[in-house]
């Protein structure tokens, strides 16, 4: 039941506003309260992509949670489908673009010096 995401004149407005964002090569933040339906929506935006065109757009899921930090992070985001293309470039397979969706980006902790240092990395 988790896999479906019902269209609702709202959930339809945001999946177009956020593939305008992924046309333009924009990055997408939604804020809103727990329970809202924020990951089912993107999941679904990223599942409705990945079936209109495979070859198009690659995704990797991202959860962050009270104990992720940049090491963690920096592993995350080095999975696959990036591949080393030449020297120290990675990229996805083919002519794909790549969207990493994080998931619960306030969620981890605070260090010693009341920052975040997955944000941090991904700043």
């Amino acid at each position: 039941m988790n896999a479906i995401t019902v269209p609702t004149p709202e959930t339809t407005a945001l999946q177009k506003l956020m593939t305008n964002y992924i046309s333009a090569r924009k990055p997408c933040l939604l804020i809103g309260s727990a329970g809202c339906g924020k990951t089912q929506l993107v999941k679904g935006l990223l599942k409705d992509l990945n079936i209109k065109d495979p070859s198009s757009y690659l995704f990797n899921v991202i959860n962050f949670n009270y104990f992720t930090n940049a090491d963690i992070l920096q592993v995350q985001l080095g999975l696959p489908p990036l591949e080393k293309k030449a020297g120290t470039t990675w990229a996805p397979k083919g002519k794909a673009l790549l969207i990493y969706f994080v998931d619960d980006l306030n969620m981890q902790k605070l260090d010693k010096y009341n920052t975040q240092n997955s944000i941090s990395l991904l700043r």
